[in-house]
């Protein structure tokens, strides 16, 4: 009796276990809508699987990364990547902390503590106009080609200050 129950549960369980996948990206074309080809853990590959993006954040992940695959109704002929894991790339965070990181170590940090922003390369604000309601310390050079401001301190002292006294 048992074996008979499951040997009429095994197509289920079967189906079942076809639904999720794990396994090794070989290759991403990168575009509007990223196309995957995937090394399942079975050793089975996976071409054009379309990689879901969540709203508001994208990136293309590296070859060797570890996408998580969905199987609709445990059909393997097809497949959509809804995850993409990097552990060669994972930053170590305290428990409540948040960061967006690449390969090459750039960072914005969301730590317990404050926001940290980290490059080794160039950090390019792209707008019209921007605003800080605290303070501002500079611990490298400033250049500043076209200032316009009612006044300017430097080490302490102002700079409008400074030059009504010293003309």
């Amino acid at each position: 009796m048992l074996d008979q129950i499951k040997r009429l549960l095994e197509p289920l369980s079967n189906r079942i276990n076809s639904l999720i996948g794990v396994g090794v990206l070989r290759r991403i074309d990168p575009g509007t809508t990223q196309y995957c080809q995937v090394e399942l853990l079975e050793g089975e590959l996976r071409d054009k699987l379309p990689h879901h993006l969540p709203y508001g954040h994208a990136s293309v992940p590296l070859e060797g990364a570890e996408p998580l695959v969905v199987f609709l109704r445990g059909d393997k002929s097809g497949g959509i990547v809804i995850q993409v894991s990097d552990p060669r790339h994972q930053p170590t965070l305290e428990k409540g902390e948040s960061s967006l990181h690449d390969d090459q170590g750039q960072t914005v940090h969301i730590r317990r503590d404050g926001i940290l922003v980290r490059s080794s390369m160039k950090v390019t604000v792209d707008t019209p106009s921007a605003a800080f309601t605290g303070d501002v310390d500079i611990t490298g050079t400033l250049t500043a080609p076209d200032i316009q401001a009612d006044d300017v301190v430097v080490s302490g002292e102002s700079v409008k200050a400074h030059m009504s006294t010293h003309g």
